[in-house]
């Protein structure tokens, strides 16, 4: 048979480097992200705070602004550990759980339900880079309203206060980057298995309030049956308070000790890496 026409032409455009190439994955994945205007919402509002702080920051080292306010330095609400320890633990906790209910879920669950998994790894992408890929993408955003900001407003503090506050308070940045680390990994990860148990965004959504909540409920009950504090480390609030406790040096009233905290976050990282081994493969088995 006579071919009359040659259209194929092969790819010669630039290729990814295969080092950057699972970014492609978090790309798209923004995209539909915010394709949703309830998370364009909340992902808005979780900024607010940081402006108040901002504002507050500038207006005690503003005489007029006090003056106009009718508020005296004395009286005003310092800006000091406690400050920065509270405002990390509520943009974490509120926003940043928020935002990975809402985000973190759909990130593997439609690639799950559609069966879309094995066309990602029949390209050049390893199990490795598809997680790191969708995990990418929590990680930016979790980080863009968690430590991001709070450095900024560290350094805003320092360049108004002056070098002594700086250097009195150095243990603030360690603290809100260390710490806000441990939440993002277990955030993402947590939200990644959920996910890929689930396989429908809602179901992993409810799942995943299950873990946070429900080990909570575990860990208190057991607490009290057990007479013993270190079962606490079932819950993962429990755990992440108990961390900020010990990297900012504040009482947050949690029992329990920041090696056994450290140790928990380990070990529910590892468990989530062991679900995410076992169920993201490039075939199912369906009988």
């Amino acid at each position: 048979m006579a071919v009359y026409e040659r259209a194929y032409r092969p790819y010669a455009g630039p290729m990814t480097r295969e080092r950057t190439r699972f970014l492609i994955l978090a790309k798209y994945a923004f995209g539909d992200v915010f394709k949703s205007r309830l998370f364009t919402i909340v992902f808005a509002a979780a900024f607010l705070p940081i402006a108040v702080a901002a504002s507050w920051i500038y207006l005690l080292h503003n005489a007029r602004a006090l003056a106009a306010l009718n508020v005296s330095a004395s009286q005003a609400a310092a800006v000091d550990i406690w400050f920065f320890a509270t405002l990390t633990a509520w943009q974490t906790f509120f926003f940043g759980g928020l935002i990975t209910l809402f985000a973190g879920p759909g990130l593997v669950s439609a690639d799950l339900s559609h069966n879309g998994l094995p066309l990602y790894l029949a390209r050049p992408f390893s199990r490795t880079e598809y997680v790191l890929g969708k995990t990418l993408v929590l990680v930016a955003l979790l980080s863009a309203i968690t430590w991001a900001p709070m450095l900024l407003l560290f350094l805003l503090q320092s360049y108004l206060e002056g070098w002594s506050w700086f250097a009195a308070n150095l243990r603030v940045p360690a603290a809100v980057v260390v710490g806000s680390g441990v939440f993002i990994a277990l955030a993402s990860l947590f939200a990644m298995a959920a996910s890929a148990l689930a396989k429908r965004k809602m179901v992993s959504q409810t799942l995943l309030l299950a873990v946070v909540l429900g080990g909570g409920w575990v860990g208190g009950v057991a607490s009290a049956l057990l007479d013993t504090k270190s079962a606490l480390a079932l819950s993962p609030a429990h755990v992440m308070s108990a961390i900020w406790q010990w990297l900012f040096g504040v009482d947050l009233e949690v029992e329990l000790s920041a090696g056994l905290a450290f140790f928990a976050a380990a070990a529910f990282c590892a468990v989530t890496l062991v679900i995410l081994n076992r169920k993201l493969k490039a075939h199912e088995v369906v009988r």
